[in-house]
């Protein structure tokens, strides 16, 4: 993310942390509800990307 804005994710439960800047020490955490199975359905196809990507270079 531009402009000193990043974001983190942790696993249990699934939420999304957003900082703003680092110097302001602001962020934002929310929490995701998915369906089950849908954070392993997504990391097996970023698994694929990745991989295909790497192939190619």
């Amino acid at each position: 993310m531009g402009g000193g804005r990043r974001a983190s994710r942790t696993d249990d439960p699934l939420e999304v942390t957003a900082y703003v800047s680092p110097s302001t020490q602001i962020a934002v955490r929310v929490p995701i509800d998915v369906a089950p199975g849908w954070l392993e359905e997504n990391r097996l196809r970023l698994d694929r990307v990745l991989a295909a990507v790497s192939a190619s270079s």
